[in-house]
């Protein structure tokens, strides 16, 4: 009994000072933290990762109120900005053949989360680093404080406002566009009736037009050479006839008043003569 209890106590002594060492093994320290930075602002920082027996590791940084869950996008070798995730292979990639002596150092670009639910608005915030084994294994460096500082209204409370703004606006959007199809109803038949009374006006002014060409082409024929040729001498000579017979009938007129005049101028010497 004796025994056993003498050899748990010995494999739980090799435990803990092997886990103790391989702790020890692992050690993270970032530099460059700005005091303070605004929620939409991204920053660099120089980080240096010794770790002796590591394999691949991921980096992350992440902020955070005391007690409170973390929030915060990490840069990774892609370009890809990467908030709270499950998959600690999407962070920042340190291979394992990347450690020269152990010994890893560069830059990691962070910034602010301003959609995470973590995010109370401007104020002090913790800032710190973490490595993540492929498996998920977590090992933090010491956290700094910092001022988290622009605009007092989170994003995500203005996209809870726009379900409430949308109801609001739906109804005055309604009215305004009812009157618009109609203004389109009634302006349609003016240009078609104007078209149509201008079309049977020129078609009108057309008709009147060629008639005053027939009209006015009419009397066209008459300089016509062959017109020309018949000169109406038939007519002419029963106007010279006429006025022959006219004057024949006046002359015999006149003639026949003369001589009774003078019968009479004769009558009355004879009458006064008998007397």
């Amino acid at each position: 009994m004796r025994t056993k209890i003498f050899w748990s106590f010995f494999i739980l002594f090799v435990f803990l000072l092997f886990t103790k060492n391989i702790q020890a093994a692992i050690d993270i320290v970032f530099t460059n933290t700005p005091t303070n930075v605004d929620i939409n602002q991204e920053f660099e920082i120089d980080v240096l990762l010794n770790c002796s027996s590591c394999g691949d590791s991921y980096l992350r940084a992440v902020f955070f109120k005391s007690g409170s869950n973390y929030f915060g996008f990490t840069q990774n070798g892609n370009g890809e900005w990467v908030g709270t995730s499950d998959d600690k292979t999407k962070y920042l990639l340190v291979r394992k053949g990347d450690l020269v002596e152990g010994t890893w150092s560069g830059k990691l670009r962070v910034k602010p989360e301003p959609e995470s639910s973590y995010y109370i608005g401007p104020g002090d915030y913790f800032f710190k680093v973490a490595r993540y084994t492929p498996s998920g294994g977590a090992t933090w460096a010491n956290e700094v404080g910092l001022e988290i500082t622009g605009s007092t209204t989170k994003p995500s409370d203005s996209l809870t406002q726009d379900p409430i703004s949308n109801p609001t606006t739906n109804p005055t959007i309604a009215p305004t566009s009812i009157p618009k199809p109609t203004v389109k109803a009634t302006s349609t038949p003016k240009p078609t009736s104007t078209t149509i009374a201008q079309k049977d006006q020129e078609n009108n002014e057309s008709l009147v037009l060629g008639l005053r060409e027939e009209l006015n082409q009419s009397p066209s024929p008459t300089p016509e050479s062959g017109e020309k040729k018949n000169f109406p001498f038939f007519a002419l000579g029963f106007v010279f006839l006429g006025a022959g017979f006219l004057g024949f009938a006046g002359y015999s007129f006149f003639k026949q008043k003369e001589k009774g005049y003078t019968n009479e101028s004769e009558n009355g010497t004879k009458d006064s003569s008998f007397s």
